[in-house]
């Protein structure tokens, strides 16, 4: 990390294949809400999380999927489509409890295999995903469930996504 004419710049493109710019302001914005952000872009592949470390400086942690595009926000964490499947990231930390100066460590813990919807936004209706896709322009609405023999499948309805 390194200030370059007032913007702090994270990585660079010859390096890691990607580079944030932050203003000046943002991470004591970031720190007075008292949150983090995690977006996606399947331009390059990654799921971003950025937050405040103990240190108040920015932090941020990436990972590698294939395509990953909508997300969705849960009580405990977060849920994130990708190229063929559905997954939801959970908290594993006791609440209060730090990891490696992090308040938060999301660990993938469920997937639901969809096939090649491009996952475009996803809501939570209790504790299942209702995600909305564009499946070769086809639009579809879908629902994860589990079969009685709890083997993951998903359930897809057809419907318009609006």
């Amino acid at each position: 990390m390194n200030m370059v004419d007032g913007i702090l710049r994270i990585g660079t493109s010859a390096e890691q294949g990607f580079v944030f710019d932050a203003s000046r302001g943002f991470s004591a914005w970031l720190a007075g809400q008292t949150a983090s952000l995690v977006f996606t872009t399947y331009e390059i592949g990654k799921i971003f999380i950025v937050g405040i470390a103990d240190d108040g400086q920015l932090s941020f942690s990436e990972r590698t999927f294939p395509r990953p595009m909508g997300l969705g926000v849960h009580d405990n964490g977060f849920w994130a489509g990708t190229l063929h499947q559905v997954w939801r990231f959970d908290n594993y930390l006791e609440p209060g409890a730090r990891y490696k100066g992090h308040d938060a460590l999301y660990v993938p813990s469920v997937a639901y295999t969809t096939g090649d919807v491009d996952v475009h936004d996803i809501h939570i209706q209790g504790e299942t995903p209702l995600f909305c896709g564009d499946a070769v322009q086809l639009h579809c609405l879908a629902q994860g469930g589990q079969k009685l023999s709890g083997v993951v499948a998903s359930t897809l309805h057809r419907s318009v996504c609006s």
